[in-house]
C-alpha cells in the first residue's frame, strides 16, 4: 500500500532546548529519525518544520522538507498543514513520527500504516513499561485500554492506584508517540477546538478522546523506543547509537 510519513520537526522545545539539532555521530537527532523512517515501506518522507536551518539540514542529507507555520501547537496540526500543501487525496494514509524518535522501528511504521486501512479510526502504538520507575516518570505518557484495544485515556501522571509494591506491567502501558490516519481524518481532527484536558495534559491525543474519536492501539513487542525529552534521554540514545 502507498503511504507517506511526515516528521514534524519544531525547533523550539521546552524540556530540552533545540534538541533536534543535538548531534550523534555528526548527524542531528532528527536526521537519525528520518534515516530510520527511510527503512520503512513509505512512498514518501517529508520533514515538516518551522525553521529554515532544519529545512536546509534535511535537504543537505537528501530528505524532502516543507516549511510550516510557527504557530502550530501540536505535531498533528503541523502535519495537517503539510498534507494540504502537498494536496494529498483524502484517503491517503499518513504516518506521524516525531522528530525526536531516533530509535523508531521501521517495522512498526509499516504495521500502523497497514492497520489504518482495516479500521475507520486513528491507529497508534504502545508497549509495556520496563519498571515502576519508568511508569512514574512524567516524560513517559501512559495509556489505558478497553477490551477492544482502544485507548480510554492518556496522561503524563500515573493512572490508577499503582505503587512500587503492587505495580504490574500489563495494566497501564507506555504510549509510543507514533500515529497513522488518513488525510481526511487528520483534517477533520484539526478543525476541532482543543479541550481543556488537552491543554492541561499537553497531549493532543486527548482531543480525540474528548470527542469520542477511537484510537486503535497496536502492541509493540520490539526493542525499547526512547523518545528524547531530556538530556538523560539523549545520553541514553547516544550510548545506544554509539
Amino acid at each position: 500500500m502507498s503511504f507517506t510519513v511526515v516528521i514534524p520537526a519544531r525547533l523550539n522545545s521546552t524540556r530540552l532546548e533545540n534538541k533536534l539539532l543535538l548531534e550523534i555521530k555528526n548527524k542531528p537527532l532528527f536526521i537519525h529519525t528520518a534515516e530510520q523512517v527511510s527503512k520503512s515501506k513509505a512512498t514518501n518522507i517529508y520533514i515538516a518544520t518551522d525553521n529554515q536551518s532544519i529545512k536546509d539540514i534535511a535537504e543537505n542529507f537528501g530528505f524532502m522538507s516543507i516549511m510550516t507555520a510557527e504557530s502550530h501547537q501540536s505535531g498533528t496540526d503541523r502535519i495537517n498543514e503539510a498534507a494540504q500543501i502537498l494536496s494529498l487525496e483524502d484517503d491517503h494514509v499518513l504516518v506521524n513520527v516525531q522528530g525526536d524518535e531516533p530509535l523508531v522501528d521501521f517495522k512498526l511504521i509499516n504495521e500502523l500504516a497497514e492497520n489504518i486501512s482495516n479500521h475507520n479510526q486513528f491507529v497508534s502504538a504502545y508497549q509495556k513499561f520496563k519498571s515502576f520507575e519508568d511508569y512514574k516518570n512524567k516524560n513517559n505518557v501512559k495509556v489505558a485500554l478497553n477490551m477492544n484495544n482502544e485507548a480510554i485515556t492518556f496522561s503524563r501522571s500515573m493512572i490508577g492506584n499503582l505503587n512500587d509494591e503492587n505495580f504490574i506491567d500489563d495494566l497501564i502501558y507506555h504510549h509510543l508517540g507514533i500515529y497513522a490516519y488518513t488525510v481526511k481524518q487528520i483534517n477533520d481532527f484539526c478543525q476541532i477546538d482543543s479541550p481543556k484536558i488537552e491543554k492541561v495534559e499537553k497531549l493532543e491525543q486527548m482531543r480525540a478522546i474528548f470527542n469520542d474519536i477511537p484510537i486503535k492501539m497496536i502492541r509493540y513487542h520490539g526493542e525499547e523506543m526512547i523518545g528524547v525529552d531530556t538530556i538523560e534521554d539523549f545520553n541514553k540514545v547516544k550510548t545506544l547509537l554509539g
